[in-house]
């Protein structure tokens, strides 16, 4: 019988796994986390939702964000690119588009306000940007409609991105990102 290379299984090889630090021949204990088994042997975490506003900092979160616009741009099919920071506010991330057009993201990780709303204003008007991102924590319904009348009216776009953080059991959260449209009543 073969010898498994999990390390989640009991008598595996002795070999270090590509992300493992070398042990020079002392074995290395496996680390463990809590899981809810799904059934005998098979380990599961559970997905749990956490608030961005008691893991995180705007300022920090939007530190992090700088470094992986990706997150943002793939949303909005815009290739973003960290440019200078400028004359940003703290929670404010610079990034340029392909064409060397400034973007503002306004990083907010509790429900949209009204204040932060005329901040992205102001940052998009001040800075001459054609694309603003607001990430909030909660999307409130009016301000997903003035930026939808925002959006038919002026030359710009404004974004509303609503980041939520979840984690597998006690693990690093992580953010999820979503596109905030608004909520078209009948009749």
């Amino acid at each position: 019988m073969p010898v498994s290379t999990d390390p989640m299984v009991p008598g595996r090889e002795d070999l270090p796994w590509p992300d493992e630090p070398a042990t020079n021949g002392a074995p290395t204990p496996v680390t463990t986390f809590p899981t809810v088994a799904a059934s005998p042997g098979l380990p599961i975490g559970r997905l749990r939702r956490a608030d961005p506003v008691e893991l995180w900092r705007a300022d920090e979160f939007a530190t992090w964000l700088g470094s992986n616009l990706d997150e943002v741009g793939d949303l909005m099919g815009i290739r973003l690119t960290a440019a200078a920071a400028g004359a940003a506010s703290p929670g404010t991330v610079v990034a340029t588009d392909p064409d060397g057009a400034q973007v503002r993201v306004v990083v907010e990780l509790g429900p949209s306000s009204d204040e932060t709303f005329g901040l992205v204003m102001r940052q998009m008007v001040a800075s001459g940007a054609k694309v603003a991102v607001w990430v909030c924590g909660k999307a409130q319904g009016e301000h997903l409609t003035s930026v939808a009348w925002l959006n038919r009216e002026i030359t710009g776009q404004l974004h509303v991105i609503v980041v939520e953080a979840v984690r597998i059991d006690d693990s690093i959260p992580a953010p999820i990102f979503r596109l905030a449209t608004p909520t078209v009543s009948a009749g």
